[in-house]
């Protein structure tokens, strides 16, 4: 799965991350919660009013990572064949 940031500026690759987490906003510097991902280096992936939406937010990259690889049939030539495409998550404004 790759996850979009919030400011469209990075992706983030699932496999390579370590962990995600909420910062509270005086540990970020911030007015706003943060979502921060840790992988070889840390990256923030957006900024949110309030934490429960934060929350929401990381319920969502769960619900989709536990999609999984979204496989497809597609007929061929030589019959079908199983084509893997990539979930993409994009992180939501606000």
């Amino acid at each position: 799965m790759i996850i979009v940031s919030q400011d469209k500026r990075s992706i983030v690759i699932i496999d390579n991350v370590t962990s995600i987490w909420i910062e509270d906003p005086e540990e970020n510097d911030s007015e706003k919660f943060s979502i921060e991902v840790s992988a070889e280096i840390n990256e923030c992936l957006g900024y949110y009013e309030t934490e429960e939406k934060a929350k929401e937010i990381l319920q969502e990259i769960v619900r989709k990572y536990k999609l999984g690889t979204n496989k497809i049939k597609i007929k061929t030539s030589r019959g079908a064949d199983i084509v893997e495409r990539n979930i993409i998550y994009e992180m939501p404004k606000e």
